[in-house]
């Protein structure tokens, strides 16, 4: 699983640190994703973030997420979220 965060008038979109999760098949899961780099950048892009939509911005992420069966097949789905309060 990985991703980008875009705000509505800042050219550069920030990454999300990519995770791996294995889920049973049926269940779901709920993902937490990070900004990515280090603990203080990580931290300054999530106020970033949080100021944007503070401030009424369009905030949207694209959300890459691959799946991988048991037998082996896999898939790659791209799913972008607006981000809200």
């Amino acid at each position: 699983v990985s991703g980008t965060v875009k705000i509505k008038g800042v050219k550069k979109a920030i990454k999300l640190a990519g995770m791996t999760l294995t889920v049973p098949a049926g269940q779901s899961a709920v993902l937490k994703l990070k900004p990515q780099g280090s603990k203080k950048a990580a931290k300054a892009a999530f106020a970033t973030i949080k100021k944007a939509i503070k401030m009424g911005k369009k905030v949207t992420a694209t959300i890459t997420v691959k799946i991988v069966d048991a037998t082996g097949h896999t898939r790659v789905v791209k799913r972008t979220v607006k981000l809200t309060k």
